[in-house]
């Protein structure tokens, strides 16, 4: 897991070596937001009963955005607004805490 995650946030990082500090931690911010926003889009078109097919046709365009489909489908639907609310929120949370270990740790 820690491995494709790895792999997966490789893909998100390409940046130029000559960054200020304050520039590299804006990066990196900047990066984890995106990496979480997608995977708050992936998770809730599986809450809502979007068809897996659909989700990764949707985002098809991001390389590393495949896997995180895989992840979230393997993760149940709930049939509840607020258990969908949660399982939403946690999933999003997941990926940008594991987006902030990796990026912030590479200063």
């Amino acid at each position: 897991m820690k491995r494709m995650l790895f792999v997966v946030l490789l893909a998100i990082t390409a940046q130029p070596l000559a960054l200020s500090a304050a520039e590299e931690k804006a990066t990196w911010r900047e990066k984890c937001d995106t990496f979480s926003d997608v995977a708050e889009y992936i998770m809730t078109n599986r809450q809502q009963g979007v068809s897996m097919r659909n989700t990764m046709k949707a985002v098809e365009v991001i390389d590393w955005a495949e896997e995180v489909v895989i992840f979230a489908y393997e993760s149940p639907r709930y049939s509840t607004e607020d258990m969908q609310q949660r399982a939403i929120r946690d999933f999003t949370d997941e990926w940008y805490l594991r987006c902030v270990k990796i990026l912030r740790n590479t200063d």
